[in-house]
């Protein structure tokens, strides 16, 4: 029983590091939600093309203006979840602003004698826009440009996005992972619509353990949405509930323990579950006394 890629609508997701017309709306990031950075010189590609889980190159960035990725310990487990974008003779990375300092430090333990320089843009901020053609799109709001973009921040554009992702099933790698524990083929990396794992790449930090676990077909969980029955706020939970929160248990019409809550936005949520449970479970699932409907993921079918 083998899961492969499906061909489902995309969100639509790309990084376009200008900031977009003044006549859209827009969501300027906290710096702790987002963060941007930029490498710069002659050593950037093969520099980060040897860390993460696709390819970086010249040729890569033309045919994708975006390109997301990983960034892994050696053992396979995941650090940090990048949107590449090639830009202004640098490469700009949108990426969680949690753990930033230690994950820039990391980054540059590999520098050696490359030829490279990484720069924390924390005077400005990333922002959220949406597409006349549908999807969002990633920005980068220079400093100059903040305070006047803060001031017309579009709140209700984060939780349409959000809405969207999650019921898509699109994790959020700062948010639905645990840094240096969780396994990224278990959040579908792999074969999301935009998937930030290359089978054909060579060689890159924790490659040998994220391809084992792939061709061996050792990947037991996966990433669903699950609809709550009782939503849309914490507060319409009934009083015998407990308001579900990151890492709540999800059991199985059993009790049985088969995986765990993500993010949440509205009635909607994602789930770390283990395969098998959720394909016997059908829609039987519950979550801290409330009731779960399992919808699977359109993007990917078993073969």
């Amino acid at each position: 029983m083998t899961l492969t890629q499906n061909t489902p609508a995309k969100l639509g997701l790309i990084f376009n590091p200008t900031i977009p017309d003044k006549d859209r709306p827009l969501y300027i990031f906290p710096p702790q939600q987002r963060a941007i950075l930029r490498l710069t010189g002659e050593d950037r590609y093969t520099f980060l093309n040897g860390l993460v889980t696709k390819e970086i190159s010249p040729k890569a960035l033309a045919r994708a203006a975006t390109i997301p990725c990983l960034f892994l310990t050696p053992q396979g487990r995941f650090v940090q979840e990048l949107w590449l974008a090639d830009f202004d003779q640098a490469l700009w990375m949108l990426t969680a602003g949690e753990n930033l300092a230690d994950f820039m430090a990391q980054l540059l333990r590999y520098k050696l004698r490359a030829k490279i320089a990484l720069e924390h843009l924390a005077a400005g901020r990333a922002a959220l826009s949406s597409l006349a053609g549908g999807g969002y799109a990633w920005h980068y709001v220079p400093a100059d440009r903040v305070a006047e973009s803060a001031a017309v921040s579009d709140a209700a554009l984060w939780r349409e996005y959000e809405l969207a992702r999650i019921r898509a099933t699109i994790p959020d790698g700062g948010r639905d992972l645990l840094r240096g524990e969780s396994h990224p083929l278990e959040y579908n990396y792999d074969i999301l619509p935009h998937p930030a794992i290359d089978w054909d790449k060579g060689c890159y930090m924790g490659q040998e353990v994220t391809a084992r676990t792939h061709y061996r077909g050792l990947v037991k969980f996966r990433l669903f949405t699950v609809e709550f029955s009782e939503f849309s706020a914490f507060s319409e939970f009934s009083p015998d509930a407990v308001a579900p929160v990151f890492g709540s248990v999800i059991t199985d019409a059993t009790g049985t323990e088969i995986g765990s809550l993500c993010t949440r936005a509205g009635g909607f949520a994602l789930a770390h579950l283990r395969v098998d449970a959720a394909k016997s479970a059908g829609a039987v699932l519950a979550c801290g006394g409330v009731g779960l409907r399992l919808h699977w993921p359109k993007y990917f079918v078993f073969d």
